[in-house]
């Protein structure tokens, strides 16, 4: 089934331990149009702070509760290095997060997408595996 990623704001996070959080906002990479985290609000617990969240750390969601479980602790994600997301994430800034969390690093990999990955074509354009799927369509009889 195919969803938006607009609907995932709004979907809590569910730590091993607890609640983490809302997701407020999905941060990508506008050169290559990859999603790199979801900008997770933490609400009450710690002062209602913003924090990025890897794919990576990302359990199956539950759909119906609107729910991410994800493979962190609370600790974890109450000590993460802050950020400022008024100015663009820095790559000394995705350094400390990347080895607080322990994530694999997506930068100098060829492929450059560790754990998953989610493709957002720019608008008018076609995802490759649907451009490859029409033209399959088109040549039956």
């Amino acid at each position: 089934m195919l969803r938006s990623l607009m609907e995932l704001v709004g979907y809590k996070l569910w730590a091993k331990d607890g609640h983490i959080g809302k997701v407020k906002d999905i941060y990508f990479n506008d050169g290559d149009w990859v999603v790199r985290y979801l900008v997770v609000h933490t609400g009450r617990w710690i002062l209602g702070r913003k924090v990025l969240i890897s794919l990576q750390a990302l359990k199956q969601p539950v759909w119906a509760s609107r729910m991410f479980p994800v493979s962190l602790s609370r600790e974890q994600v109450k000590n993460s290095p802050d950020v400022d997301l008024k100015k663009p994430v820095s790559r000394h800034y995705e350094e400390e997060l990347h080895q607080h969390y322990n994530w694999q690093a997506y930068w100098g990999m060829a492929a450059g997408l560790p754990g998953r990955a989610v493709y957002i074509p720019p608008q008018g354009t076609k995802h490759p595996a649907q451009a490859e799927e029409e033209k399959i369509v088109d040549k039956e009889p």
